[in-house]
């Protein structure tokens, strides 16, 4: 897998900013990248859009209009608290 560590992403105040990846996560059939809109590990802003690899890994497509703060975020915070 190739290492990709930053996505372009719409902020909710509509912006597109490049931003840092902090995980990547599986959802049945689709993959999300986490990201926080500030680029900081403050698990209370974090943030996923969902994201489509090629073959080697690398991320082809990022819909940066379906940003989501939902239920895998909520998921993944209570993995992180434990």
């Amino acid at each position: 897998m190739n290492e990709i560590n930053t996505i372009k992403v719409k902020t909710p105040d509509g912006e597109i900013k490049e931003v840092e990846i902090l995980n990547i996560y599986n959802n049945e059939n689709n993959k999300y990248a986490i990201y926080s809109i500030d680029n900081n590990n403050d698990t209370s802003n974090l943030y996923a859009v969902k994201i489509l690899e090629d073959e080697n890994g690398s991320i082809i497509y990022t819909d940066i209009n379906n940003n989501e703060k939902a239920d895998i975020i909520r998921y993944i915070q209570s993995i992180i608290k434990g």
